[in-house]
């Protein structure tokens, strides 16, 4: 069974990858996005960073 945490995590990372095209400013912590990080919720929000600075291409 998923935690309620990580439940409420993968809604907001599911709602930015929806509806979220373009961003502005940057992140609160670098460290939020490090190769520390592996859990699906980091790389899925990785994968966004990558997508709205132009790099997924």
């Amino acid at each position: 069974m998923e935690s309620r945490s990580k439940k409420i995590k993968n809604i907001a990372v599911k709602y930015m990858e929806i509806n979220v095209k373009n961003v502005s400013g940057s992140w609160p912590d670098p460290s939020i996005l490090s190769s520390y990080h592996t859990d699906d919720v980091h790389i899925r929000l990785a994968r966004l960073e990558e997508k709205w600075l132009g790099l997924d291409r």
